[in-house]
């Protein structure tokens, strides 16, 4: 197990590796703990409850799984979340495809992704990655999509939420996240 102090801006302060020579499993989480008390107060913690994936920058060819996503490390250290954190959904009226952004104190949006049908999958991407997940047989495609949004939406910690659709660059606001019947077929 690791702990890790880590800046909003992704800077890694300090580090410890917990590991069977040190003390048994079952006291790991209380050494940690410990740590950070003797560390400092006012010092928030994020479990990771299950092993990351390794990811490689594209560029350098090293790892950056050792730190927290910084835009998460902004939303879980920011005493103004709640208040200040905002999501825009676009849906498209034209075809099964939508778009997230999340935005805080910025112009900028910290987190987009972009959804939509590809082969009677759905294509998923955000931040330059992609996924493709299969839809399964029950509930219906758009149930799916929404659950989906919502799960992303909790997991980001966000409550305030624009929805528009129409013209891009002028949307229409609508009060209901609902998916257009195309996404069935």
């Amino acid at each position: 197990m690791k702990i890790l102090f880590q800046w909003v801006d992704g800077k890694v302060e300090f580090e410890r590796v917990y590991q069977l020579l040190d003390s048994p499993i079952e006291e790991w989480v209380d050494n940690a703990i410990s740590e950070v008390i003797r560390l400092g107060k006012n010092i928030k913690i994020v479990l990771v409850d299950r092993p990351l994936p390794i990811e490689y920058c594209d560029e350098c060819k090293n790892s950056i799984s050792r730190t927290i996503d910084n835009n998460i490390a902004t939303m879980v250290t920011s005493a103004d979340w709640k208040e200040t954190a905002i999501s825009t959904i676009y849906i498209n009226p034209n075809q099964a495809s939508l778009a997230i952004s999340i935005f805080y104190k910025s112009q900028e949006p910290m987190y987009s992704m972009s959804i939509h049908k590809c082969n009677g999958k759905l294509h998923i991407l955000v931040n330059k990655k992609d996924e493709l997940l299969h839809f399964s047989r029950r509930p219906s495609k758009r149930a799916q999509v929404v659950k989906f949004i919502k799960k992303t939406l909790k997991m980001w910690n966000i409550d305030k939420i624009i929805i528009g659709t129409g013209n891009e660059e002028n949307p229409t606001l609508i009060n209901e996240f609902r998916l257009p019947n195309y996404w069935e077929y």
